[in-house]
């Protein structure tokens, strides 16, 4: 965990200062945007309104606190390492994204709608994170649902609203399981403010937070939005929405199932086989897909089913509880600014020509080797996070091989990408290439040393030995080798429906091979489909109600 001790010597007064202006910041750009007069000043504001959270982040000591009171209860937010962990990169992500986001947007039409939406998303990630109750959490968690909503939009193609009508009913069934495990526990509370700590007894809450934080996370099952809505949604919209936002169902999930709660055993084994399933399961749907920006949200929820697991082995094994909670604040903090890397790094390439855009494509294999846990990449320290939580348990003999095979399959997954990249078809912007070239350089460096210097000095060392290095070079070096042959046999294998078309004159190799994905593809799509979508929502609606009805008996 992220020492307590940062910050310890900044006054009181300017600690709560800070927090409030954190806070503030982009609620006083939203502000300035509704004027006409200034709505040219808070546009440029979008990058530097996440400043304040990132001082923050850097300079408020745990213990501060900025709460308020009124009826019924009262609100709180506040600084602990937990929060720290998740504010820092997303912060980062959030100016960096921002600053993109000023110059990819230049001179669009709907420009102020987008910096509307932006910000009100923003406000709602920066406040669930600071917040120190159930209350101003779920506040703060709807606000940036809804809010995203409008950036999963915005290109207003046909495409873009349906992929927003299903974000949307995803999103409905998300906060109604929220909202019922907060009136639940509202109604169970013993005083005026409604606690994280206690949510534990209550299984069905648990069940339901579970339920509505996984469907932000995109656990599987629950993660259908995320391949439909990261193709159509902006590049620095993409690059937030899979960096920063969807780490806000890991972080409700953390705050509701503490480390050091031992009631909730009888989750971990099968929290782990869904995080494993999902970890494979993404990179699977994946590799077929033509367009980097969807491999890179399958990419996403394969990286989440990383997180899952770990949430499995901290409450399958209470003593690699703290273990297994520092590796997740780690994981967070690269895949944030790993994934924010690829994404933005999409817009460059669609932007930039010449030898600019070749020296792009050569800088992306950075942070895509990053999340296949390349030696001397911040993946690295997320692998040798979680080897050390997986050693702790007594299934750390199958889960260990089990990391190392997926690492294999990122590491290919991470080559369709890198593929994918560099036959996009540019449109140069030479009057806005500097500016996103600067915010997406500034990102690669901080990937390249921010986790170092931020993380855990024994998950530092550790990723430094000769052992470590040994077992993190096997894995993509496999998978490089792998891409290789893939290449070189591609024109033979058999396609499904949305492959590359087959080389004329050559043979299938048999039908086995396309039928699972081809089956998984066209269920896929029909989960997809508004009927299914709307009768789910009214089917678990009407559950949720009488689960209250009967809870109030």
């Amino acid at each position: 965990m992220i020492d307590a001790s940062i910050g310890a010597t900044l006054p009181a007064s300017a600690a709560t200062a800070l927090l409030g202006g954190a806070l503030a910041a982009p609620w006083l750009a939203l502000a300035l945007l509704g004027v006409p007069i200034t709505r040219s000043w808070a546009m440029r504001l979008m990058p530097w309104a996440a400043l304040p959270a990132l001082l923050a982040a850097l300079l408020v000591p745990s213990g501060a606190v900025l709460s308020g009171s009124g009826p019924p209860t009262e609100v709180g937010f506040g600084m602990d390492p937990v929060a720290r962990a998740f504010l820092l990169p997303a912060a980062l992500l959030w100016g960096l994204a921002g600053w993109f986001a000023d110059r990819w947007i230049a001179g669009a039409e709907r420009r102020a709608l987008f910096a509307g939406f932006w910000l009100a998303a923003m406000a709602g990630n920066l406040g669930l994170i600071l917040a120190q109750d159930l209350l101003a959490f779920y506040t703060c968690f709807a606000l940036m649902t809804f809010a995203a909503y409008g950036l999963v939009i915005h290109e207003g193609t046909d495409r873009a609203l349906r992929a927003g009508r299903l974000y949307l009913a995803m999103m409905v069934v998300g906060e109604t399981c929220l909202f019922t495990a907060v009136a639940l526990a509202a109604v169970s509370a013993v005083g005026p403010r409604l606690e994280f700590a206690g949510m534990a007894g209550t299984p069905l809450a648990m069940a339901l937070f579970a339920a509505g934080f996984g469907m932000k996370l995109g656990v599987l099952g629950l993660h259908g939005w995320l391949p439909v809505a990261h193709p159509v949604a902006p590049v620095p919209a993409s690059a937030v929405l899979g960096g920063a936002m969807i780490k806000a169902g890991l972080l409700g999930w953390w705050r509701v199932a503490s480390p050091e709660s031992a009631e909730l055993t009888a989750w971990g084994l099968p929290l782990v086989g869904l995080g494993l399933a999902a970890a494979f399961y993404g990179i699977f749907m994946g590799l077929p897909e033509r367009d980097p920006k969807t491999v890179l949200a399958w990419s996403s929820i394969s990286q989440m089913g990383l997180a899952t697991l770990l949430a499995g082995v901290a409450v399958l094994e209470p003593r690699a509880g703290p273990v297994a909670w520092t590796g997740l604040a780690v994981l967070v903090l690269h895949h944030g600014l790993a994934k924010g890397a690829l994404f933005l790094g999409v817009g460059v390439m669609a932007t930039a020509g010449g030898s600019s855009r070749r020296l792009a494509w050569v800088i992306l294999w950075w942070p895509a080797l990053a999340l296949a846990g390349a030696p001397g990449t911040s993946g690295a320290l997320a692998k040798t996070a979680l080897d050390l939580a997986v050693a702790q348990t007594v299934h750390g003999s199958w889960i260990g091989p089990a990391l190392s095979l997926g690492a294999v399959a990122t590491t290919l997954l991470m080559a369709r990408f890198l593929y994918l990249a560099w036959t996009i078809q540019p449109d140069p912007r030479p009057e806005g290439e500097r500016g996103i070239w600067e915010a997406w350089g500034v990102l690669i460096v901080l990937l390249l040393g921010v986790p170092w210097f931020w993380s855990v000095e024994r998950i530092v060392a550790q990723a430094f030995s000769l052992d470590a290095i040994a077992a993190a070079l096997w894995p993509p070096a496999l998978g490089l080798l792998l891409a290789g042959v893939a290449w070189r046999l591609w024109p033979r294998l058999p396609r499904r429906p949305g492959w590359p078309a087959r080389v004329p004159g050559t043979r299938p190799r048999g039908r086995a091979f396309p039928a699972l994905p081809l089956a998984l593809s066209r269920l896929e799509q029909r989960l997809h489909r508004w009927p299914v979508v709307g009768r789910t929502v009214m089917i678990v609606t009407l559950l949720l109600v009488a689960a209250l009805w009967r809870a109030n008996a």
